[in-house]
């Protein structure tokens, strides 16, 4: 298998174990997977400097969700969507997406392309990320892990405008997944992002 192929068999995994983490520790877990994952995609067009902007702050979101203040009523982690975890659970519901999720990234690598990689195995895992995004934003119950699901939608879409466009979409990308983990540090901190 060559590098692409490695790089994004790592991001598919590191979307499987983004699309499954689950609770507080689950989504600092998942934001640095994402981070990492969609990194490694961004590298292969946009070199070590596009690694960085997808992974850095990606990071810094995981830290500051690992960190953050503790779960609770009316605090970050109150649940937004009870019923649903009660009803089914967010990991039963995840398994089944993921599996349709994992057949739609494959229909959809054959039909996208990327200006700068002639394989589409970096394409599913863009595509596979952006999916596992939506699942996480649709099926949160707190605003953290909804976060960490916008989180995987900058990553997705930065690591998929690199390999289209190069080092010259870095400063767009850098902007998308830096204010998205802006985002998931404002949640996540007790008492930072509120209206007062």
């Amino acid at each position: 298998m060559t590098t692409p192929g490695w790089l994004a068999l790592a991001a598919t995994c590191a979307g499987l174990v983004a699309l499954l983490a689950d609770g507080r520790r689950g989504a600092a877990v998942a934001a640095a997977a994402l981070g990492l994952g969609g990194g490694g995609i961004a590298s292969l067009a946009g070199g070590p400097g596009a690694f960085l902007v997808v992974s850095v702050p990606s990071g810094l979101a995981a830290v500051a969700i690992a960190v953050g203040g503790r779960p609770g009523p009316g605090g970050t982690g109150a649940l937004l969507v009870p019923a649903l975890a009660e009803l089914f659970g967010a990991r039963a519901l995840r398994v089944a997406g993921g599996v349709i999720a994992l057949l739609a990234a494959r229909w959809l690598a054959g039909h996208l392309a990327a200006g700068l990689v002639a394989t589409p195995a970096p394409v599913f895992s863009c595509a596979f990320l952006w999916e596992v995004a939506l699942m996480r934003a649709g099926l949160a119950r707190t605003a953290v892990e909804t976060a960490v699901g916008l989180l995987a939608a900058a990553v997705a879409t930065s690591a998929f405008l690199l390999l289209g466009g190069g080092t010259e979409k870095l400063a767009v990308a850098a902007l998308a997944v830096a204010v998205a983990a802006a985002g998931c540090i404002l949640v996540a901190i007790p008492g930072w992002g509120r209206v007062r």
